[in-house]
Parts: C-alpha cells; sequence; structure tokens
C-alpha cells in the first residue's frame, strides 16, 4: 500500500490517469478534508512534500469544528507552506517533482447540501472559503430529498448524492470520495446483518463507474486514525456533522456501539473485515466473469432480450447471477431475490398465450414469444385517451406545435388500469400535459402521474377507443409521456415538411385500435392491427402506444411501422413518416422481417 502522501496518491491515481478533470467529493469532513489537501499538495504547481510539517502542540484538543462559523482554510498556508494563496503567486523556485497531474488537468471540488441541517447552508460556505484558499474551484449543490414510505433516510440521501455526481461529472472524469477502511467495515457489517449475497458483501470497490465518469476511493487502505493523525500534524480544521454521532442511524450505531467493542477484543477487526471485503469482491469478480460468458449465448430474438428457452435451461444459481449481471448492463435497478424468484416461476414457465409482468421499482419484466424483457416501467397514460370521442376542445400549444385535444367521460368518469376499466374520476377535462422542448425527449420512457385505476398503467392489448385526439399542423410534434417526437419527412430532399402544407388542416394523432385496419404500401388488401402487430412481431403491451396518424379523416399511418394506402390520402411515395426517441426506442419495435 501506497504511504498516505501526496506523492502516494499519485501513484494510487496513475492507473487513471490522465483524466479531462478530477472531483473531489468535499464535505468538509476530516475524510474528504485530508483527500483535499492530498490532491492540491499533489498537483504540479506545489512541491510533492513540505520541507517543514509543523506538529500539533502536546495535548492539544481536537481540531474539528461543527455548528458554528469556522474558517477551514486558516492553516493551509502551514500545513503546505509552497503552495499560493488564492490569487498571490508563489514565492518558491523548485522545480515541482514528476506527477502524473498535468497543469492541464484541472481540479475540481463538489458540495453536496443535503439541506437535512439548519447550518448546511453555513458548511456550504465555508467549504467554498477552504477550497478558495486551495486554489481549487468548488461547486455546491443544494438536494431536494423525498422519501417515501420504509425507505431510509440514509438511502434516499446516498442515491440522491451519486446521482448528482453522476449527472455533474463529464465522459471520462475522475470522481473521488473519501470513504477509509474502517468505513468499509461498517458497510461490510451492514451488508451481513441484512443478509447481502457475495456482491454486498464485497462492500465498496476501490473503482467502480459513474455514468460515463469513473468512481474511486483512494482512502480504502488507510483507517480514520491514519487520516486523523495526518491532519492534526498539519493543523487542518474541519467540519463535523452532528447526525454523525446519532445512533438512530444504522451506520452510527455501528460505529459507536458495536465496532469499538470488537475493537477492544480483535484490535484488527476493522482491518481484517475490509480484507474479507476484499475477498468477496474478488469472488465478484469470477461471478461476473461466468455470467458475461454465459450470457454471450442467451441472447434472444430481439436486441436486448434474452431467450426464455436458453434461461429456463440453466440452474437457479446461475440464472440469477446471468440476471443480475445483464440488468445491471441495462444500467437498471437490481431486483431483489424475491423478485428474481418471480421471474424464475413466473415468467420462464408461462404459457405462450401468457403476459405476465414482474415490477419492482425503476423497472419490469415482461416476455412476449420467447424472449425477455426488462426495461424501465412503461409509460403511464391518462384514461382520458381511452374514452369514446366528443366535440373538440380549444386548440392548445403542445411541444413547439400547435395541437388541438378532444376528449370525454362518461357518468362517473372510470380509470383504465391493469384489469381494465375500473376505479373513478371526476367529469371534468383532463389535466394539461407538460410540454417539453425536443432535446429534452427521454432515451428510455419516463413515467407521468396521470389519472387512471389503480396506478393508470394501459394493459390491455387494444384500448376500447380513443377520445385523445393531437391535431398536427407544423414542425415537429412532441408526443406526451415520453412517447417520442414525429417530423413529416417531404419530397425527394428529405426536407421537413409542415403537415398543413400538404394536407387540409394537418393530421390528427390518435391512440387506438379497436376495430380499424391498414392497407400497407404493396399490399393489395387491408389487415387488422392485432394481425399487423402480431405478424411484425411487437407485444401486446406496446402497441396500444403506437401513434395512429389520420388525414381528412382517413388513416394514413401506423407510426413510422406502415403507411396506409387509400384512395383519400396522398400518395404514399412523396412523405415519410419519422417516429424517434422514447418509447420508439424499445427494442420490441424491432419490425420482424
Amino acid at each position: 500500500m501506497n504511504p498516505l502522501t501526496p506523492a502516494g496518491l499519485q501513484r494510487t491515481l496513475a492507473p487513471w490517469l490522465p483524466a479531462p478533470r478530477v472531483w473531489v467529493a468535499f464535505s468538509g469532513g476530516l475524510d474528504s478534508t485530508v483527500l483535499l489537501h492530498l490532491l492540491a499538495a499533489a498537483r504540479p504547481e506545489s512541491e510533492t512534500e513540505p520541507k517543514a510539517e509543523p506538529k500539533s502542540e502536546p495535548g492539544a484538543s481536537p481540531t474539528s469544528v461543527a455548528n458554528h462559523p469556522c474558517d477551514l482554510a486558516a492553516s493551509f498556508a502551514a500545513c503546505h507552506p509552497s503552495q499560493p494563496a488564492a490569487g498571490r503567486p508563489s514565492q518558491s523556485t523548485a522545480s515541482p517533482a514528476p506527477s502524473p497531474f498535468r497543469r492541464s488537468l484541472p481540479l475540481a471540488a463538489i458540495h453536496v447540501d443535503h439541506g437535512l441541517h439548519p447550518d448546511s447552508a453555513a458548511w456550504a460556505e465555508q467549504c467554498r472559503q477552504a477550497c478558495a484558499a486551495l486554489g481549487v474551484p468548488l461547486t455546491v449543490r443544494r438536494l431536494a430529498l423525498r422519501r417515501r414510505p420504509g425507505e431510509s433516510l440514509e438511502a434516499v440521501a446516498r442515491e440522491g448524492r451519486y446521482a448528482l455526481l453522476r449527472e455533474l461529472a463529464g465522459p471520462g472524469d475522475l470522481v473521488l470520495t473519501a470513504q477509509h477502511q474502517d468505513d468499509q467495515a461498517e458497510t461490510l457489517l451492514l451488508a451481513l446483518l441484512r443478509g447481502s449475497g457475495v456482491k454486498g458483501l464485497a462492500a465498496m470497490p476501490m473503482a467502480a463507474p459513474l455514468g460515463e465518469a469513473r468512481l474511486l476511493r483512494p482512502l480504502l487502505g488507510y483507517s480514520r486514525a491514519q487520516l486523523l493523525a495526518w491532519a492534526q500534524a498539519r493543523n487542518l480544521r474541519w467540519l463535523e456533522d452532528p447526525s454523525n454521532s446519532d445512533p438512530a442511524f444504522d451506520r452510527n450505531f455501528l460505529r459507536a456501539r458495536v465496532l469499538p467493542v470488537l475493537a477492544e477484543r480483535w484490535p484488527a477487526c476493522a482491518t481484517s473485515l475490509a480484507r474479507t471485503a476484499a475477498h468477496c469482491a474478488a469472488a465478484q469478480g469470477l461471478i461476473e466473469g461466468l455470467a458475461a460468458a454465459e450470457l454471450a449465448h442467451l441472447g434472444g430474438s430481439r436486441p436486448g432480450t434474452l431467450s426464455l428457452r436458453r434461461l429456463a435451461a440453466l440452474g437457479p444459481d446461475l440464472l440469477a447471477a446471468v440476471l443480475r449481471h445483464w440488468i445491471a448492463g441495462l444500467g437498471l435497478p437490481p431486483p431483489d431475490s424475491r423478485h428474481l424468484g418471480r421471474i424464475r416461476d413466473e415468467l420462464l414457465t408461462a404459457r405462450p398465450d401468457r403476459q405476465p409482468l414482474v415490477a419492482w421499482p425503476g423497472a419490469e419484466a415482461r416476455r412476449y414469444r420467447d424472449d425477455l424483457y426488462v426495461m424501465a416501467p412503461l409509460p403511464v397514460v391518462p384514461a382520458h385517451w381511452f374514452r369514446p370521442q366528443t366535440p373538440q376542445a380549444p386548440p392548445e400549444h403542445f411541444g413547439g406545435t400547435r395541437c388541438r385535444f378532444s376528449y370525454s367521460l362518461p357518468p362517473g368518469g372510470g380509470g383504465l388500469g391493469r384489469g381494465g376499466l375500473n376505479g373513478s374520476m371526476p367529469a371534468k377535462p383532463p389535466p394539461a400535459i407538460p410540454t417539453m422542448p425536443p432535446s429534452a425527449i427521454p432515451a428510455t420512457p419516463a413515467p407521468v402521474n396521470m389519472p387512471g385505476g389503480d396506478d393508470g398503467r394501459l394493459a390491455s392489448p387494444e384500448p376500447v377507443a380513443a377520445a385523445f385526439t393531437l391535431r398536427w399542423r407544423r414542425g415537429d410534434l412532441l408526443l406526451p409521456a415520453g412517447l417520442g417526437r414525429l417530423r413529416l419527412i417531404g419530397g425527394a430532399g428529405g426536407a421537413g415538411q409542415d403537415p398543413e402544407a400538404r394536407w387540409s388542416g394537418g393530421l390528427e394523432v390518435r391512440f387506438t385500435g379497436e376495430g380499424l385496419s391498414c392497407r400497407p404500401r404493396g399490399q393489395g388488401h387491408h389487415r387488422r392491427f392485432k394481425h399487423l402487430f402480431q405478424e411484425a412481431g411487437i407485444p401486446p403491451w406496446l402497441r396500444p402506444y403506437v401513434p395512429r396518424l389520420f388525414a381528412e379523416g382517413q388513416l394514413i399511418a401506423v407510426g413510422d411501422l406502415w403507411r396506409c394506402t387509400s384512395d383519400t390520402a396522398a400518395p404514399v411515395e412523396d412523405w415519410v413518416l419519422v417516429w424517434q426517441g422514447g418509447i420508439r426506442d424499445h427494442p420490441g419495435f424491432t419490425v420482424e422481417g
């Protein structure tokens, strides 16, 4: 293990350098303060090691501060005498030691204000002062945490913090956090108490993907006592969050009540627990390698799917490992053991005509024919889309295009949920659907909270009728609820065209299938939607999301899947419909043949 020095940190980080930017997650506490000072001293502008290290006076009290203003940067000049103060040139003429940190490599810090303490804003200001003294730019972001019933505040704060770091860091960036060996021991104990598997017992890895960036924990090999000694030897000051001593939090309880007792009997317990976590990480690496090798032979008929028949041939343990590895690669939340068991028992063994659904927070698994799909939850749609049509409402602007909404609710209302028509809603116009710029179209479907049945989700293969009509006149049409964007291409030049320039009154977009048929281009007879979708292999649970386009009351297109010919429609050779983004990118829309 490298020594706890700037040069030692350089050697630890060398395998991941150079990088466009190095971010330090800076809370202002002891651990992140030590990490930030080590990084600042490791830059080429400063000496690798100060010539003289100031020592604390004998009997000095710890130099942490909490709940009152302090100057975290006050001791920086004494700690790093060769480092220039902010805005002031260095007087040192010594050449810096060779370093993987380049002058063109920017070092930056990020402070996350969780908003959980009344002094959190003051802490953020103190972090600004400390970073200014080090010449490190600081970004401060505040979280708006929303805890659902039964959720741990610790888990919600952690998820929010890492989501923010993932959003902030760019491709190839490094994001450094300051967890140490004692944190690793606590994480392992928590995983044991929760009954975690090998992956959970591996605790925190030294390096892990973080979106397009890379997360590093370079201090995992050092104990908190080592960090404290390093900070006190340099008269550093740091913040103490009082919540860190609240035993109501599981981690704090272990830190204050359990680990000290274990250390009395086994002084090296933190080191031993961290070593166990490393062994579990090595075992997890072997499991993931085996799962990846097996996964290469399990592909389904569509990209992004797996073959149910081939999966069913695997043993239960290998099946669980393969599914976990595959779902993680899709960037979706992992299912717990219970939901993995349901996938095995309900999806893999279901009859071909069944459409079982296994859902967990942030993801769901479905089957169609021999293919297993795991995806983000399908968009939640408003119930009034599937009601008998009545006179149109006043025109509205939608997605930058002037549109008209049509709706109607029968007496007593009613929603369309998983079991069909159920629930109730007041007989009043539906809520406005928010607009988004085209750049905001999500790459994957995103849930939208709309009125409906038990959860507003449409699960019926084909809705009875559409009461929701978008009138599309000009430009691109941004569909609601993450369903993508429509563009009309006219003529041989491939340029975009306004629908109203081709059809009087523009186009109408509906979501309906009952009783309609289409004569696809190049075919001599009409086909029912159900038969078209079946021949194309499009799963029934995706079909209701396909926009149907009408010109002058005549069906002319089913998404961009089929163009329908008729006596009144414009010649199909003169235009092309492009449907892109949102749910259109779902692998189930890969038309067979």
